[in-house]
């Protein structure tokens, strides 16, 4: 994604059409991914241990939310693969790490990608 936005971003969020806003909000995910790593999961972790210093009570209640979104995106998959004569496997212990262990798991690794990307280290593919 950083690569496409780098090349292409900006020429796509001048064109001014209905893509190109989504373009532009993609330019948020670095900031997304730095905050939710550097903030809000040190928060959780001290949130379990008792010291609400950086993720409170309210701030937790973003937990069921993410489930609930998860459940949401689930539903509407389910009906697009049902029109294509698909079906969603039940695989429940992959939801469920997909709802409580994936963004944990891909926000640091995205912005690991992210720092390569600006400082142009070498990689491979």
């Amino acid at each position: 994604m950083i690569e496409g936005l780098r090349d292409h971003g900006v020429g796509l969020v001048k064109r001014l059409d209905l893509y190109s806003h989504s373009v532009a909000g993609n330019f948020l995910f670095p900031f997304l991914d730095a905050s939710f790593t550097f903030a809000f999961l040190p928060g959780v972790v001290l949130a379990a241990t008792g010291n609400f210093a950086i993720v409170g009570p309210m701030t937790l209640m973003v937990l069921p939310l993410n489930a609930l979104l998860g459940a949401t995106m689930f539903l509407h998959q389910r009906r697009v693969f049902a029109s294509l004569n698909l079906r969603v496997r039940g695989n429940r212990r992959g939801l469920l790490f997909y709802l409580f262990c994936y963004q944990f798991l891909m926000s640091p690794i995205s912005l690991a990608g992210y720092l390569l990307e600006i400082t142009r280290a070498r990689r491979a593919w």
